[in-house]
């Protein structure tokens, strides 16, 4: 399947403004302003993300969703992870200081938090129901988790689009990356006759 230029620009558009919401909804989560550097759209496999988590050292966190029709993944550096997590916990932090696995725990919930706004713009830009899963939170390399997040789609509709965020921080040095791939049905079914078979 193939998208036309038109409509791929409109479903980058889309996705790029709930992306927005996403990064208000961190400075809130970290009292730290954030940014978004880049919104990308690619129709081939993860295309020009691939290069970028083709990495298999430097363990980062990643949470992974999954909703009928696609899945998001969400990627933070180690030290990333620690800071998001310090600034999410700080008015909590003797009752979770000893806490087992602290970050993947905070950043799952950070996640969740931080995705909603983003799934609910879709949902209400695409005329749809998007009810997605419990966060699953846990220490991979780059390529990892990209290649696990990948998987779902071996079979079945196939991923027709994958979407490749970009945020920061710079006040609180970290950043944070969102990928969104969808599968050929749900293309479909959201970019209409300008998805091509």
């Amino acid at each position: 399947m193939t998208i036309a230029q038109q409509a791929g620009d409109a479903l980058t558009a889309v996705v790029a403004e709930g992306v927005k919401l996403s990064a208000a909804r961190l400075e809130e989560i970290t009292h730290d302003p954030w940014r978004v550097l880049s919104v990308e759209l690619s129709q081939d496999e993860a295309g020009p993300f691939a290069a970028a988590h083709s990495s298999v050292s430097g363990d980062h966190y990643g949470s992974h969703f999954s909703f009928p029709g696609g899945s998001f993944l969400v990627l933070y550096s180690g030290k990333t992870g620690y800071l998001i997590t310090t600034a999410f916990t700080r008015d909590v932090q003797d009752q979770v200081e000893n806490m087992a696995k602290r970050e993947s725990v905070a950043l799952g919930e950070v996640s969740n938090v931080l995705i909603n706004p983003l799934v609910g713009h879709l949902a209400e830009t695409w005329g749809l129901r998007l009810i997605i899963s419990a966060p699953e939170t846990r220490i991979a390399s780059p390529r990892d988790h990209l290649t696990r997040a990948l998987a779902r789609y071996a079979n079945g509709d196939g991923l027709a689009a994958t979407f490749f965020a970009h945020l920061d921080s710079p006040q609180l040095f970290s950043e944070c990356k969102i990928m969104l791939f969808l599968d050929r049905g749900l293309v479909g079914r959201i970019a209409g006759p300008a998805a091509a078979p």
